[in-house]
């Protein structure tokens, strides 16, 4: 069957005083925020222990993963390969234990905030238990929505009076809101069936849209029950900080 396919960019400009006069800006004055990456899960496989450990660098954190928000921000090492990892027994050094990787993703180096979608494999391949999809998310701003194709099939999405198209493995992103401030409009997606020949019905339901918030929409296919998943999560208006 089809398989599963699924940064603000932030300047602060400080000023170093001095008693005699303030120094003026310059390039070398603007420096930017550390890079960084959330997760969110589209289901959890069965035994994952909650919270994981991501494995940045040659550092293990505990993270809290979730299927409706996204994770804390993690801090993207400068090769931007981000493990989740799970903890095994040394029995030749029980000091020093070693990790089985579970998921692992490379974060692009232009990416200043990424989001990484995990999605169950059907059957896990060695240590694997995870697909990894990263999008950057550093231009979302408040009242957008993000819709992620994870998928192989074209999805249509009729938003209110509008109709927006989102080829295979395609993100795009949308403001619904306009000069709005909140709105709650009717929303109904749709694939197109390659082998029917036409678009089928995945949910439709009315959603609230807000300026103070962002939206992320991501579509996986279920490798298990065949069919396309729809899962979504609501990003805050201010990053956080990595740790």
């Amino acid at each position: 069957m089809l398989p599963s396919l699924i940064r603000t960019f932030t300047l602060v400009l400080f000023s170093l005083f001095s008693v005699v006069a303030q120094e003026p800006t310059t390039k070398e004055n603007i420096q930017p925020k550390s890079r960084n990456a959330r997760f969110v899960c589209s289901k959890f496989p069965e035994k994952l222990e909650n919270p994981v450990k991501v494995q940045v660098g040659k550092d293990i954190l505990p993270l809290l993963l979730s299927t409706v928000n996204t994770s804390e921000a993690v801090k993207i090492p400068a090769d931007g390969v981000i493990r989740i990892v799970r903890e095994l027994p040394n029995p030749k050094d029980p000091a020093k234990p070693e990790y089985l990787t579970l998921a692992q993703a490379v974060v692009p180096e232009d990416a200043q905030q990424s989001l990484i979608v995990l999605i169950p494999m059907a059957q896990p391949k060695g240590g694997l238990v995870f697909h990894s999809k990263v999008t950057d998310i550093t231009n979302i701003k408040g009242g957008n929505t993000m819709y992620i194709n994870l998928t192989n099939l074209k999805l249509g999405i009729e938003l209110d009076k509008e109709a927006i198209a989102i080829g295979a493995g395609e993100t795009k992103l949308h403001n619904p809101l306009g000069a709005r401030v909140k709105a709650s409009l009717p929303v109904t997606f749709r694939f197109f069936d390659p082998a029917k020949k036409k678009w089928e019905l995945i949910t439709q339901s009315t959603m609230a849209f807000y300026s103070t918030r962002r939206e992320i929409c991501f579509f996986t296919w279920n490798e298990q029950f065949n069919r396309i998943d729809f899962s979504g999560v609501t990003f805050p208006t201010e990053f956080w900080e990595a740790r």
